[in-house]
């Protein structure tokens, strides 16, 4: 028989009529573990992670009352409630036996999900509301997708179960113990995204390519987002990027279409590949190569010389132009695509900063 007072969570941020942050108090190697995913979860924020490494220092029972005011009882009645008997059904776990956080995160909760009594992280759940659904829904046909190949150079995480609870899409997906955060964009990084073309990937003319349909079906989408001013800038440069490699071939792949290098996760055996709701079929692969270098650097769109002609970044995109068989000339009109491409997706910043760098191309007439 359940009690209808199941667990306690200190509340980081937020209250409990919106919580931000909370993190269970079931013991204190219950708490250091919930922590610890959180400082995971921060990627590259630093000050976040400071405030994190003091919890986990003062983290001694005693002192629960002085440093975590703000707490909510979670019971079999409310939402929380719900996911957790969901959670003990699906890793078949008694509910006396798990624990969770909650983390609010754009569009979704994220919940890792803990053995309440050693801390051992079991499993992520994911809870998108009705408005971001369909990216639930995307992630978890990636994963089932990517659960055909076999990767040596690391691995997305399996998909356990993805269901609707109420008026949520709530998935499980695996993890590990011991994931740690890299620190920039490394060989790893590289070798994945390598990895993922080879195994999924597949060469064909540019106009032949499902990539090139979704295009012109997000264009037209486009059309309702923009003003008169800048729809005209994005069709320019649309027309110009297709007719710059129209009849030439590339190789089209699942992609991570959102591919930040903190989201790639280090492991003592094999790395894990995180975040999985953009994904897209039948893609450039270049675009995971510009997403992971660009994750790397902030003013990322002042020109597009930062790619090509830093040092390292050079590098590294001719490395993959090799390995692809692109020439350097076809790499700035997939860029341009690769911006389009982000409009729908981005806010209202990102989006302003796109249009502003489309408008010094036209003005510039950069060429590489």
């Amino acid at each position: 028989m359940i009690n209808n007072f199941l667990k306690k969570l200190a509340i980081l941020k937020g209250d409990k009529d919106e919580i931000i942050t909370a993190v269970p108090l079931d013991s204190r190697r219950v708490l250091n573990s919930a922590l610890t995913q959180l400082a995971l979860a921060k990627g590259n924020a630093l000050k976040a992670k400071i405030i994190i490494a003091v919890l986990k220092l003062l983290n001694f029972p005693f002192l629960y009352p002085l440093l975590f005011q703000k707490k909510i009882q979670i019971t079999q009645n409310d939402k929380w409630g719900k996911f957790l008997l969901f959670f003990s059904n699906r890793l078949k776990t008694p509910i006396e036996q798990i624990s969770f956080s909650i983390y609010k995160a754009p569009g979704k909760f994220v919940l890792p999900i803990f053995n309440n009594k050693t801390g051992e992280v079991l499993a992520y759940a994911k809870v998108y509301d009705k408005e971001t659904k369909e990216r639930g829904e995307n992630e978890a046909r990636a994963l089932r997708y990517l659960n055909n190949f076999s990767f040596e150079s690391a691995e997305p995480p399996r998909l356990i179960a993805s269901e609707e609870i109420g008026k949520n899409l709530v998935n499980i997906i695996s993890t590990k113990e011991g994931l740690k955060n890299f620190k920039g964009v490394t060989e790893a990084h590289l070798a994945w995204i390598k990895e993922l073309a080879q195994k999924t990937g597949k060469r064909m003319k540019f106009e032949d390519s499902l990539f090139a349909r979704e295009m012109d079906k997000e264009m037209e989408f486009v059309k309702s987002k923009l003003n008169e001013k800048d729809l005209e800038l994005v069709e320019y440069f649309y027309k110009k990027a297709k007719k710059a490699l129209q009849d030439k071939e590339f190789v089209f792949s699942f992609i991570s279409w959102d591919f930040d290098y903190y989201e790639f996760l280090r492991h003592k055996t094999k790395n894990l590949v995180v975040d999985w709701e953009y994904a897209r079929e039948e893609y450039p692969s270049l675009f995971d190569v510009f997403s992971l270098l660009l994750s790397e650097r902030r003013g990322w769109l002042r020109d597009l010389k930062i790619i090509l002609r830093n040092k390292k970044t050079a590098a590294i995109v001719g490395d993959f132009l090799r390995e692809w068989r692109i020439s350097k000339e076809d790499v700035y009109p997939f860029f341009l695509l690769f911006l389009i491409d982000r409009l729908l997706q981005s806010s209202q910043k990102d989006k302003e900063t796109i249009i502003q760098f489309l408008n010094n191309a036209r003005v510039f007439d950069y060429k590489l």
